[in-house]
């Protein structure tokens, strides 16, 4: 198989300019081609290992790499795949990230005379006289293209610095340098950098009227379409001082099924008939056929008489059997008898269509999980198979609720959640479509397992509540929703960082009317700790000596945590990356919501005491009355509230309702809080609280969500 062949055969290709004269350079060891790498850290990480693996392949056929460090692109920052600006880094600190990229690239990567070489286009960059760039290159380049450009559409939404404007044609001046200079007549990179690329076969061929090509790789992404190579802990490096090799190890350890093989396959060097033989249920080996055939059972009956299969291919019918000098191609689906590898039906449209199966009589399982609807096969890039559950609108949603919330909810609470799972599921394509859905069944989207947990109650709020949305201004809202608040809501442009109309934060005053499991809740960091964790999520900071809330929303919650180390120098971040930064799977810990406070400080939140879950609350306890067991109404004299809930009696105080904070060792942090989730949208124990006051669903759906109508 020629080097080109199996690229495609692994999955790696995403997009090229000319296929078939890449293909000849790259066959026939022709191509000269440079690979990028921005020095943003001082570590390569995971989704740098791809592009040096693709490097080495191309180098073992015969072909030349160069390796091009960004020290003048790094001045500016990379807009692709960005929704705010790249922070910027000193001369100095550019220079040392250069300097760690080049160690760990000669461990994967030959360099040398005619072999690969190491470029840094701070070498012909940082020399440029703006005048003279607009001059020679500045007419090559079309704004109202540039602005098209995918790589800067989510830039766009919150405004797209002029500096970032300028990388494309950086990028561009790089392969139109090294085209002149050093003979390089190919880029490849990520698939997010195909606009960039353009610019450069385009400047090329505007300014010397030749040609030069261009080659994206596939983006490394798990089977829910998210980017690989990253925790909630942060990237996965390379550096073994910022990824121990366990945690490396781990990270690949508790890849997905669904990734498995088309990790082996991208990402290791494995012949591709080892990996085939990996493929669950055996292989089907070589084979031979005869056909087409007019029809389906015509197949059959053909592969029956050879002891074969009948296969649909590329919009035809044949009959195929075991034998002959055939090989199945990547996108091959083959539907066998589970613990076999004997075959009863093979798919294969080369990605263009997807095996669809409709399961007879009802529903059908999967891995334990009873589903309606159909299922959907797609091989998308010769990788792991993926399933999708083609399932209507309302069974969908039935297969959230026993999951999002569960069965012996009041029903008010279930048609709120029903209404909120229907309207998300209809306005949110976030996965990619290449992937054939547009949820997956995760908490990062909604909890989906189908219909195994359903119960008689959750399956009537959704009949009830039939086709019911929630809408703002005319359109779907993006319904999102939390377990609970801790007190108060918040509002989408204080978590998230863009304003949305209906999703304002409030002061809850339902939650404390009941009993929430977990409500309360309290962990400790030692400075070491807090540090590593920073550190690992790729914050540049020391030893962490002290941390604290330095603003807080008008309801109270946390908006921007400062973490100063012991040089003095600081760290602030906002939004919901106050909890997310210490967020760590290493020492199992977090900070569970937006309503929290450090070591005790408490100042800013909203303070009062709510009385009988009204909405109104008091500021102290001066003049209050209390109504004791025996129904004796006296003031109250004490200094130390204390309230009755389902589970015995709890402290409170008055900032935020919750368990008075635990005290702080000498030098850690000790972080309390209320609630569980982002605070955005609906509380579902908000939900709860409220429905067993006697409120509607829409009772709830308006209080949780501003100035909208359902229907």
């Amino acid at each position: 198989m020629e080097i080109y062949e199996e690229l495609k055969a692994r999955g790696l290709i995403a997009q090229v300019t000319d296929e078939e004269e890449i293909r000849e350079l790259v066959n026939n060891g022709k191509a000269v081609f440079y690979i990028g790498f921005d020095p943003t850290a001082d570590s390569l990480h995971v989704g740098h290992f791809m592009a040096l693996c693709l490097m080495k392949r191309l180098q073992m056929a015969g072909n030349r790499p160069i390796a091009l460090i960004g020290g003048g692109t790094g001045m500016i920052g990379d807009p692709s795949g960005r929704t705010d600006m790249r922070q910027m880094m000193t001369p100095e600190m550019i220079q040392h990230n250069c300097d760690c990229f080049k160690k760990q690239m000669k461990r994967f990567i030959e360099f040398g005379e005619d072999k690969a070489m190491m470029l840094n286009n701070a070498e012909w960059l940082l020399k440029l006289n703006y005048v003279e760039l607009l001059r020679e290159v500045g007419a090559c380049f079309s704004v109202n293209n540039m602005l098209r450009a995918e790589c800067y559409k989510q830039r766009m939404e919150k405004g797209l610095s002029f500096l970032e404007f300028n990388y494309m044609i950086m990028q561009s001046y790089d392969f139109y340098h090294m085209f002149q200079t050093v003979g390089c007549n190919m880029q490849f990179g990520g698939d997010d950098q195909w606009s960039n690329m353009l610019g450069g076969t385009e400047l090329i061929r505007k300014k010397l009227g030749k040609d030069a090509y261009a080659m994206t790789i596939t983006l490394l992404l798990n089977s829910e379409g998210k980017k690989m190579g990253k925790t909630a802990s942060g990237a996965v490096w390379l550096d073994p001082t910022k990824t121990s090799p366990f945690d490396f190890y781990q990270y690949w350890r508790n890849t997905g099924d669904a990734d498995v093989l088309k990790c082996i396959r991208m990402l290791t060097f494995l012949p591709l008939e080892e990996i085939d033989a990996m493929v669950p249920g055996g292989d089907l080996g070589s084979f031979d056929q005869s056909g087409p055939y007019n029809s389906f059972d015509e197949a059959s009956s053909a592969a029956a008489a050879n002891g074969g299969w009948p296969a649909y291919i590329g919009g035809q019918f044949y009959a195929r059997w075991s034998g002959g000098g055939n090989s199945h191609t990547s996108t091959s689906v083959a539907v066998t008898v589970t613990g076999s590898s004997g075959a009863l039906f093979e798919f294969d449209c080369q990605g263009l269509y997807k095996l669809g199966v409709l399961p007879v009589g009802g529903p059908t399982w999967f891995k334990g999980y009873r589903y309606a609807g159909g299922f959907e096969y797609p091989r998308v890039t010769g990788g792991g198979l993926y399933v999708v559950n083609v399932v209507s609108l309302e069974d969908y949603v039935k297969g959230v609720l026993p999951y999002e919330l569960g069965t012996g909810w009041p029903m008010a609470a279930l048609e709120a959640q029903a209404v909120c799972a229907r309207t998300y599921a209809s306005v949110t394509t976030k996965h990619l479509s290449a992937y054939g859905f547009d949820m997956c069944n995760t908490t990062d989207c909604q909890v989906y397992n189908g219909v195994n947990a359903s119960g008689t109650d959750t399956d009537a709020a959704v009949d009830a509540t039939a086709g019911e949305c929630v809408r703002y201004q005319g359109a779907l809202a993006e319904t999102v929703y939390h377990s609970s608040d801790g007190g108060a809501t918040e509002s989408a442009e204080n978590v998230w960082g863009k304003a949305v109309g209906y999703l304002i934060g409030k002061a809850d005053p339902y939650e404390a009317t009941i009993s929430i499991p977990n409500y309360s809740y309290a962990v400790t960091y030692s400075p070491s700790e807090l540090t590593w964790v920073l550190q690992k999520s790729g914050y540049s900071i020391g030893t962490v000596k002290n941390a604290y809330v330095s603003e807080r929303t008008p309801t109270g919650n946390v908006c921007k945590v400062t973490f100063v180390d012991t040089t003095g120098k600081s760290l602030t971040v906002k939004g919901e990356t106050c909890r997310m930064a210490f967020y760590s799977t290493t020492y199992g810990k977090n900070v569970k919501s937006m309503r929290f406070c450090i070591n005790g400080d408490n100042s800013g939140m909203t303070a009062g005491y709510y009385v009988n879950g009204s909405g109104s609350s008091i500021s102290s306890l001066s003049g209050a009355y209390t109504v004791s067991g025996t129904g004796t109404v006296a003031s109250y004299t004490g200094s130390a509230p204390y309230a009755v809930t389902s589970s015995g009696t709890e402290a409170l105080n008055a900032s935020s309702g919750a368990s008075t904070a635990a005290t702080a060792s000498p030098g850690s942090f000790v972080i309390t809080g209320t609630g569980n989730g982002h605070n955005v949208g609906m509380s579902q124990y908000g939900a709860l609280a409220m429905a067993k006051q006697g409120s509607s669903y829409r009772d709830i759906l308006n209080f949780y969500y501003t100035d909208i109508t359902i229907g």
